[in-house]
């Protein structure tokens, strides 16, 4: 396409991505997970994968039930977009880390939705769930299989690993 600018020099050349800075890795979000100007959405095809398990501190977009106007069948205005933001405490300052199920496809598709209603700084999580899920960032925190229940005040259990394991299981 002759209209389309790519580049092949800088960090698209070596990852293969035409703009790579609306990517993070798995190990940036383990370390920003309790960062006050970041919000982690998970955006699922299945909406039913946010119960079995989520990143900690995660909220859940259900594409069925807060990006669908209930009468129109169409997305919700900018006025019902707005609400959602601030019901998951996101100002226009917030930092948005999207990620899902099937390679991201419903992450992605949210990050052109809510580019469309004007948020400026999102991010898609390198790999989305499946990565997270097949190599946690850190073994001890994020064993296979287990997300961590957050305090009410979105914050991981303190108190090393045997701390975490007995909290998470509540």
């Amino acid at each position: 396409m002759p209209e389309t600018e790519t580049t092949t020099t800088g960090a698209s050349a070596t990852s293969g991505y035409i703009h790579p800075e609306v990517l993070v890795e798995t190990s940036w979000v383990a370390e920003h997970l309790n960062d006050p100007a970041i919000r982690i959405i998970e955006a699922d095809e299945d909406v039913l994968l946010y119960e079995v398990g989520h990143l900690p501190g995660a909220v859940k977009l259900d594409w069925h039930v807060d990006v669908q106007d209930p009468v129109s069948r169409d997305f919700v205005d900018q006025q019902g977009f707005e609400k959602l933001m601030s019901r998951w405490g996101i100002s226009n300052d917030t930092t948005i880390i999207l990620y899902g199920d099937k390679n991201n496809w419903y992450a992605c598709y949210s990050f052109w939705l809510f580019t469309m209603f004007g948020h400026k700084h999102i991010k898609i999580m390198n790999g989305g769930r499946q990565k997270w899920e097949a190599s946690p960032p850190d073994r001890c925190a994020f064993p296979t299989g287990i997300y961590w229940r957050i305090d009410p005040h979105g914050q991981l259990p303190a108190g090393g690993c045997a701390a975490r394991r007995a909290y998470s299981h509540r």
